[in-house]
């Protein structure tokens, strides 16, 4: 098992401004952290890989 610490990992700010940091992805699937400040939302999206 790898470990990665999520600090090492530089969040994407999407449209919505919403904080996204991958952290592993595949061909069949993937694995990320998306943070949203409190009080504010986020759209529904679909990523396909």
């Amino acid at each position: 098992m790898r470990l990665i610490d999520r600090r090492d990992r530089r969040p994407v700010i999407t449209k919505d401004k919403t904080k996204v940091r991958m952290f592993y992805r595949s061909a069949n699937m993937s694995m990320a952290e998306a943070v949203v400040g409190v009080r504010e939302t986020t759209e529904y999206h679909y990523r396909a890989c």
